[in-house]
């Protein structure tokens, strides 16, 4: 089983944020905004911002040529998220809901604790090619969501389905499989392979022979070692897998090893075991998970409702269209100015 976390609504937020439902494609008169819902633009560089955010985090450049269609993809589910959070906006006005810089400076403090210092930080913000300002424009946003979301799912106390009889009928999904660190050796021949076994024989350290004859181009960096991997792990090719699962713990091959690389010399660190949880060491966070379920089915339902009632023009595949025929246009002027130095040169 994956890592036993406490559910929040956060983690459904960020859902929130990359997924969205169908809206209207009528284009309408809303110059070059890229959508309106209920008479409120959004405006190309506010769905720009967010879309460069997401590409970011999942690190996609989202103006490489090779990642046009990505770059459509991306921009199109976070338009529907933007939609649906003007909608939010509207009802979170209704319900009189508030945000104060109290709040916002809060989740920020905590968000630069969480990076340690003000350079990681900086990093964080370069990395996803956001401002401060921009991080809390966001931050607010999802503040109200949350505000929202706990108001119109108050009433639900207790989930649909009972915890127990939820573990009963899904019990693989409560185990975690075991788990093996190796490191290893890389060379290029079967002879030097079994030199290096031959010198690990004589005692010789395994991680300082990793540094001086492996030819594994990270081998300076982590001295040969592979972090925990399952039997299943498709990262690894299969012959190194099946030879570190046949090894016990702190046994190294005494065969070299053929794979497409090369020759390995593996040997076993440490075999964290399987383990099945049992219904008690779940119960807390299977009840917190299926509870948070059906308060997000209820948020979503009521959204889309909205939505369906809602006055919403799209109109991203005009915009982007024309913004990418501007973009060729400036192509072939720069091309027809190069053409021109050319000619002018060769004179």
């Amino acid at each position: 089983m994956r890592k036993i976390l406490k559910f929040s609504v956060c983690l459904f937020i960020l859902v929130l944020l990359i997924t969205g439902c169908t809206s209207n494609n009528d284009a309408g008169d809303i110059g070059d905004a890229v959508a309106m819902v209920n008479g409120e633009k959004i405006s190309f560089e506010e769905l720009e911002t967010r879309a460069q955010y997401v590409a970011a985090m999942y690190q996609y450049d989202l103006d490489a040529p090779e990642n046009k269609d990505m770059g459509s993809f991306v921009r199109e589910q976070v338009l529907e998220s933007l939609i649906d959070e003007k909608i939010i906006y509207e009802l979170a006005k209704k319900e009189k809901l508030e945000v104060t810089q109290e709040d916002i400076d809060n989740e920020m403090k905590t968000i630069r604790e969480q990076y340690g210092s003000e350079e990681t930080y900086q990093q964080f913000l370069n990395q996803t090619k956001m401002t401060n300002e921009e991080l809390e424009g966001f931050i607010k946003s999802q503040i109200i969501i949350n505000k929202l979301f706990e108001v119109l799912t108050e009433d639900i106390v207790t989930s649909s389905v009972q915890p127990e009889e939820y573990y009963e009928n899904n019990k693989a999904e409560f185990a975690e499989v075991e788990q093996r660190k190796a490191r290893h050796i890389l060379v290029a021949s079967e002879e030097e392979a079994r030199a290096t076994i031959g010198r690990l024989d004589k005692g010789e350290d395994f991680a300082e022979l990793a540094r001086e004859l492996s030819i594994d181009t990270s081998v300076n960096q982590n001295e040969g070692l592979i972090d925990y991997f399952s039997k299943d792990d498709i990262r690894l090719v299969r012959e190194f897998v099946d030879a570190a699962y046949a090894l016990n713990e702190g046994e190294y091959t005494k065969e070299p090893v053929q794979s497409l690389y090369g020759f390995h010399v593996i040997k076993v660190e440490d075999i964290k075991p399987g383990k099945d949880y049992s219904f008690e060491e779940v119960k807390d966070f299977l009840s917190d998970r299926l509870l948070m379920e059906d308060k997000q089915k209820k948020f979503q339902e009521y959204v889309d409702e909205l939505k369906g009632k809602a006055e919403i023009i799209n109109n991203l595949e005009e915009v982007l269209n024309n913004k990418g025929q501007s973009a060729d246009a400036s192509d072939e002027t720069l091309e027809s100015e190069d053409a021109k130095e050319e000619t002018t040169v060769e004179k």
